[in-house]
């Protein structure tokens, strides 16, 4: 005899009464729990390649026997996942109520920035207090490389100099983000400054802002951020620049950032050459080289004077450059430079030298010197001697014809044959 039918011979109804009600519970609370339907009920985007957008669509079905609100579709990591409820047939946006079996649809998008594993799940909330969730999956590939390229004005590689800063005043410096690979640039780390009390990152300065800390760049693409300077005392403050991003030979960038705060004007001299030396010149014939004189304080710059150790075969232009110091001793304001020529006019075949001297009223460096030198050759063409940053002049070029002279001796006998017919 079965063990329902000694239930039974036993009269234990009670008992048959109570797994009746609790079977009958469990099935009211699945079905509470089942108020939409989701299909799929998990997405996996699968590989996709770093900075290629990617999406599918989900279908939503109100499982209950009444009409039930979507209150809000929410998304996590909403940085390379989000939705958008208000495409498709029958989207499910703008608190969609759902008739019982009725569907509308939704569509979800996949950005990855790096070559690794994303995950994030959609949650939606409806009006009977009840949430669905479904998880989301993908996988970012990188097919090619970026490289970053980072470059600022009047400084080594390394390096930056503010100079001298009047307490309470501030100074800053314009730096170029540039991606000079073929894969897309993306920043894992906020640009920042290990001293962010007396110096301030600016990423919406510049000529062309980055708009963000965490900028992402498409090959060849570059934008533009500042830092600022502030001191608050008369001492020298350090800091250290950092930029980390998806480049695997460039990971991060270290810069490190000067500065001194002074309460009186203090000027300070810096000499920029175009090139470290001299190109090989034609002897007898004359090379540039221009010489970037740059006042990096905060008080005005006196040049007392400045000379040329070996005068034979160099002299000083102070009429040349992009702003020319028009004098051997100019004055030079906070903050900006002027500009001299270097002119070398070689004798023979042979190595010549010269240091360049200024001297002015910077208390710390009274005189600066630069060496450069030059090589003399013969049999040089005059393009190879030309000054990159030479002053340019209009004029006339006459350069070759582009016409063969023989066509215009056949074109003037037709001419002259034609005259004699009509005559």
């Amino acid at each position: 005899m079965s063990y329902f039918k000694k239930l039974i011979q036993f009269r234990n109804y009670p008992f048959l009464l109570f797994v009746l009600f609790l079977l009958l519970l469990n099935s009211e609370s699945k079905a509470d729990k089942e108020t939409l339907y989701v299909s799929p009920q998990e997405i996996n985007f699968g590989t996709v390649t770093v900075g290629i957008e990617k999406k599918t669509k989900i279908l939503i079905t109100n499982m209950k026997n009444e009409p039930v609100e979507i209150q809000e579709i929410r998304v996590s990591n909403a940085n390379n996942f989000w939705i958008d409820d208000n495409k498709g047939d029958n989207p499910c946006g703008n608190n969609k109520i759902l008739s019982f079996k009725e569907k509308c649809s939704i569509e979800v998008y996949f950005l990855p920035f790096e070559d690794k594993k994303y995950k994030s799940e959609l949650k939606i909330y409806t009006s009977d207090g009840k949430k669905t969730k479904i998880k989301i999956y993908g996988r970012g590939v990188q097919t090619e490389n970026p490289e970053i390229q980072l470059t600022f004005t009047n400084g080594d590689k390394n390096s930056y100099d503010y100079g001298y800063v009047f307490v309470g005043d501030s100074a800053s410096e314009m730096f170029t983000i540039r991606n000079n690979g073929k894969g897309l640039l993306v920043f894992n780390r906020e640009i920042r400054v290990s001293d962010d009390e007396h110096f301030e990152v600016d990423v919406n300065g510049g000529t062309n802002p980055c708009g963000s800390k965490l900028p992402i760049l498409n090959p060849k693409e570059s934008c533009t951020f500042k830092v600022y300077f502030k001191p608050e005392k008369e001492k020298t403050y350090k800091t250290e620049l950092k930029l980390n991003s998806n480049d695997k030979e460039n990971e991060e960038i270290k810069i490190k950032l000067y500065g001194k705060g002074t309460l009186v004007p203090v000027p300070k001299i810096e000499l920029i050459k175009a090139r470290e030396n001299f190109v090989d010149t034609q002897v007898g014939k004359t090379s540039n080289l221009m010489v970037q004189i740059n006042n990096k304080g905060n008080g005005v710059l006196e040049v007392v004077n400045m000379y040329l150790s070996n005068e034979d075969n160099f002299w000083i232009d102070v009429n040349s450059g992009t702003r020319p110091c028009k004098t051997l001793s100019p004055s030079i304001d906070p903050g900006e430079f002027c500009t001299i020529y270097i002119k070398f006019k070689p004798e023979k075949n042979k190595t010549y030298k010269t240091s360049l001297y200024i001297e002015s009223n910077d208390t710390k460096h009274k005189k600066v010197k630069i060496s450069v030198k030059g090589k003399g050759k013969n049999n040089i063409s005059e393009a190879s001697t030309s000054e990159t940053f030479s002053n340019s002049s209009s004029g006339c070029n006459f350069g070759t014809p582009s016409v063969p002279v023989y066509l215009l001796l056949l074109l003037i006998f037709g001419i002259r044959t034609f005259l004699k017919r009509t005559k």
